[in-house]
């Protein structure tokens, strides 16, 4: 009796044995999404050279005086119904975008997102000149770092996927209770590294208004 069930489980036990190692290879290959969102697994970015989240007086200590040469240049964009600025670094390789709160007026300004890109790949020309030879965040992130180095730095990310040629880490924090966005009384935060061949060629970050 036990030889006949030894023989009747042989085969189940040879199905186990050869699919468990193809089912742990596949989970191992699922993309990497985080739809829980923890604040606490992430860094946020808040500045790029001394140039701060919602505090426009940032910018006027960078420059060491008045900014008014800066309010003068700022423009709407084509696609969002508020002013912004263009920075260009001191090698004019890469170019800084400051997009300012769409509740503010241009004489009261905060500004909500920082931008910082390639001037290559930028279609726009005759941007404010900024005093630094590269931009550089708050957390020390730099356009040319690899997606490894981002990621040990920033930490695990909302949601890593594809976009065209590009590898994308994107981070959220949308909980309201948050001691980070309630220290800037803002709905919630994003950022976006944006990499092409590996190499770090877009950092997008602020706060959604709305």
């Amino acid at each position: 009796m036990k030889k006949e069930i030894i023989t009747l489980f042989k085969p189940l036990i040879f199905l186990i044995a050869v699919f468990i190692p193809f089912l742990l290879m596949a989970w191992q290959q699922v993309p990497e999404t985080f739809p829980s969102v923890a604040f606490k697994t992430f860094k946020p970015d808040t500045s790029v050279s001394g140039v701060k989240l919602i505090q426009w007086k940032s910018l006027i200590e960078k420059f060491g005086e008045d900014t008014s040469f800066v309010m003068m240049r700022l423009h709407k964009h084509k696609n969002y119904d508020f002013p912004f600025a263009d920075f260009i670094n001191d090698d004019k390789t890469q170019v800084l975008l400051l997009y300012t709160h769409p509740t503010y007026d241009l004489h009261d300004l905060s500004i909500c997102e920082l931008k910082v890109e390639y001037a290559a790949d930028y279609k726009k020309c005759g941007c404010v000149q900024f005093p630094d030879d590269a931009y550089e965040t708050s957390l020390g992130i730099k356009l040319g770092m690899n997606l490894k180095q981002v990621r040990n730095i920033v930490g695990g990310p909302t949601l890593k996927f594809e976009y065209q040629d590009e590898i994308v880490l994107e981070y959220k924090e949308t909980n309201k209770e948050s001691d980070f966005l309630k220290r800037y009384h803002q709905p919630s935060y994003f950022a976006y590294y944006r990499f092409r061949n590996d190499s770090l060629k877009i950092i997008h970050f602020g706060f959604n208004t709305h």
